[in-house]
């Protein structure tokens, strides 16, 4: 979840990633700002869906080695600082 990407982000960034999220809103407070709000109405579809991606195919057929999430999230934090789009 982008709270999971969250947590990750101040653990490897510490203060610098200050302001990533803490909280999720609720499905209700959703569904409740859609009534006002087309853009938050186009998420209406994903409540509730748990999403889990797939990389099998990826990894049999082109024999990709995928990297820890964690690395991942961690060295993309890293260069987002770098390029100034979080706090420094």
């Amino acid at each position: 979840s982008m709270l999971d990407v969250a947590k990750m982000l101040r653990k490897s960034l510490g203060p610098r990633a200050s302001r990533a999220p803490r909280w999720e809103l609720p499905d209700w407070a959703v569904r409740v700002a859609a009534k006002f709000s087309p853009k938050v109405r186009e998420s209406l579809p994903g409540l509730g869906v748990k999403r889990r991606p797939l990389n099998e195919k990826a990894i049999r057929e082109l024999d990709w080695k995928p990297r820890p999430a964690e690395e991942t999230i961690a060295e993309t934090g890293e260069r987002l600082v770098g390029l100034g789009f979080l706090g420094s």
